[in-house]
């Protein structure tokens, strides 16, 4: 009876060793299986955010080169000013007015970012440092829009109106471009106004000053694109970085 006992105790023993390996190995497989899944859906992430990031690094670079050329026409007819060439220069008055009205304000891509933050997947990205990353990009572009507002107000309501009560905006048609928002949109030419310049206010102190305003407003927003694009180019690489080879 009591080998008996005994022989019975270690086959019971034995099954139960057996139910819990098993167990275990469930649980292992499961828990193999759920990081399977998240790993890919983390790649999948990845893939999209580094598509959404090259489309706003393709913009900004659209928008950098809009806002250089802007910034150059308005230190150029700021040296007019200074120089009272003016008078001899109306035509270039014509293309340079019409390269400082188009300004560029960049216009992000955020759509995939969004959905990510909104819908609590950012957790799945494994990496610490994408992730803070990636929760400063809406306060970055914030801080953009703010200079961006201020400079268009600048625009809008001084050097603008001042510019149409003094000097024939229409003459800037022949020079107007729709190129870098449009490859399909060609503007309709038209004929030169009849009414002329005003040299005398345009090369007056008050000009000057909404002039020289308008290109501090210019720089902060250049200031911005530039440290727009590297920090874009950062959240790039360390995409790449845990991207699947």
């Amino acid at each position: 009876m009591e080998n008996k006992t005994s022989k019975y105790i270690k086959y019971a023993i034995g099954e139960i060793v057996l139910v819990m390996i098993g167990i275990l190995l469930a649980l292992q497989v499961n828990n193999w299986n759920e990081q399977r899944k998240l790993n890919n859906e983390e790649q999948h992430l990845l893939e999209d955010l580094h598509s959404e990031f090259n489309v706003n690094l393709e913009n900004l670079k659209t928008n950098m080169l809009i806002n250089q050329n802007n910034q150059k026409a308005t230190i150029d007819l700021l040296d007019m000013i200074q120089q009272k060439e003016m008078k001899e220069n109306t035509n270039k008055l014509d293309s340079l007015f019409m390269v400082i009205f188009s300004y560029g304000s960049f216009n992000t891509t955020s759509g995939v970012l969004n959905e990510i933050i909104n819908s609590g997947k950012l957790r799945v990205i494994k990496d610490a440092t994408l992730r803070n990353n990636l929760t400063q990009w809406a306060g970055k572009i914030d801080n953009i829009e703010e200079d961006i507002i201020i400079r268009r107000d600048q625009m809008n309501f001084q050097l603008q109106p001042f510019f149409s009560k003094y000097a024939p905006i229409r003459n800037g048609n022949k020079y107007m471009s729709f190129a870098s928002w449009s490859d399909k949109y060609e503007a309709k030419k038209m004929e030169d106004s009849n009414f002329g310049y005003d040299i005398e206010a345009l090369e007056s102190r008050e000009f000057e000053g909404h002039l020289y305003k308008y290109l501090l407003d210019q720089d902060f927003v250049i200031m911005n694109d530039i440290e727009l694009h590297g920090f874009i180019e950062l959240i790039l690489k360390q995409i790449n970085q845990n991207l699947a080879k």
